[in-house]
């Protein structure tokens, strides 16, 4: 009988590796973040905790909290996590199994890693939580540190910083959030913020045919008998819908001529869950698909008589918005920092680790433009540090 097996008989043993990999550099793991960045250890002790009136105590310990968030960052589990949370991107759950509407956003559980961590050392409110000369510095260093491995998450743990100067202009509304945002508790479960230690806020200003020009806003507010508000519309760009309140621009009418048809943009802090356990009118209409910052959830969001709490003075949204704008704006600085560091580091580390890699007819370590080159190319991303 004609057999088509093929012949084994000649077959080699297991595949062999047929080259050597050379002139690349290193994985990037196991090197401290903050230890090996000079110039940023010299902006911490120059402007950091114990800087100026403190004490050498207060340096000490900032030193010591960096050293340990630079060396978890540099970890291969940490960049493992931070390499899953963009290579497997949320997803928009609208509805649950049951029918039930639900706008559920799941993440890969390294996000929630991620995040967790950021939020346990603070990197979201400690310059609030401990104020003091020195603690945005401090707070800024860490927040460096973590979104040069891995930036997605940086949005949610920014919004949170900068969401607490605004909030104090409704101390009533601060009374109840503000201890839940300097909390180093991770929660990311929506349910009732009664029942919450801990929370994360994001931000939805943005509408199709305004783009920045909020004046040009169509979403509404009407005042509901009880204080709170009513806001209809949309919003083209929700930043982190998964959080568990935002801060939202809504157009009401003018609070010193409410009889003229004259709009005003306020400002209203915008629940998912609201008192109580009911799920607040905030229907994700989907999320964003971007070239970059894939770990992060940016979403198209509907309002139908969402609830709202009036935020600072009716007509000032813009300038009680301010607040939190301008110190995310500071953020996307100091994250653009990061990311350009983390891009030109494996460029000097590599002339420094492989020494003898070849460059054109002779050795890397021998060719002085590859040595100045590399020294120049880190130095320029040390010099745009904020």
């Amino acid at each position: 009988m004609t057999t088509f097996l093929p012949d084994t008989s000649t077959r080699p043993g297991p595949a062999r590796v047929n080259h050597r990999v050379v002139n690349q550099s290193a994985p990037r793991v196991d090197v401290n973040e903050y230890t090996s960045d000079t110039a940023l250890v010299e902006a911490v002790i120059a402007f950091g905790p114990g800087s100026a009136a403190g004490t050498a105590a207060e340096s000490t310990a900032a030193h010591a909290a960096l050293t340990r968030i630079g060396a978890e960052v540099a970890t291969a589990s940490y960049q493992h996590d931070a390499d899953l949370s963009n290579r497997i991107s949320p997803v928009h759950h609208s509805h649950d199994r049951w029918g039930n509407r639900v706008d559920h956003i799941e993440f890969h559980p390294a996000y929630h890693r991620i995040m967790g961590y950021s939020v346990g050392q603070g990197l979201h409110t400690s310059a609030w939580a401990n104020p003091g000369p020195g603690a945005n510095v401090l707070r800024a260093a860490g927040f460096m540190l973590v979104s040069q491995i891995e930036a997605g998450h940086g949005c949610p743990v920014s919004m949170t910083h900068a969401v607490v100067p605004a909030l104090r202009r409704s101390p009533e509304l601060a009374e109840f959030w503000e201890p839940k945002l300097l909390s180093t508790v991770y929660d990311p479960e929506l349910r009732d913020p009664a029942t919450k230690q801990s929370a994360i806020f994001g931000m939805a200003m943005t509408e199709k045919q305004g783009g920045s020009d909020v004046r040009a806003n169509t979403t509404r507010a009407v005042p509901n008998s009880d204080g709170t508000w009513s806001l209809t519309g949309h919003k083209w760009f929700c930043s982190a819908p998964q959080s568990d309140a935002f801060l939202v621009l809504a157009q009401t009418s003018d609070p010193l001529d409410p009889d003229s048809r004259r709009d005003a943009l306020s400002c209203f802090l915008v629940p998912r869950i609201l008192p109580g356990g009911e799920r607040n009118p905030f229907y994700v209409q989907r999320l964003k698909d971007k070239l970059g910052n894939r770990s992060n959830s940016s979403s198209e969001i509907e309002l139908d008589a969402t609830v709202g709490w009036l935020v600072g003075e009716q007509g000032r949204g813009v300038p009680t918005i301010i607040e939190m704008v301008n110190r995310t704006r500071l953020d996307c600085i100091i994250g653009s920092a990061a990311g350009l560091r983390q891009g030109v580091r494996p460029a000097p580390c590599g002339v420094r680790r492989h020494p003898h890699r070849p460059a054109g007819d002779g050795q890397r370590h021998r060719r002085p433009a590859a040595r100045e080159r590399g020294g120049d190319v880190d130095g320029r991303a040390s010099g745009v540090r904020p």
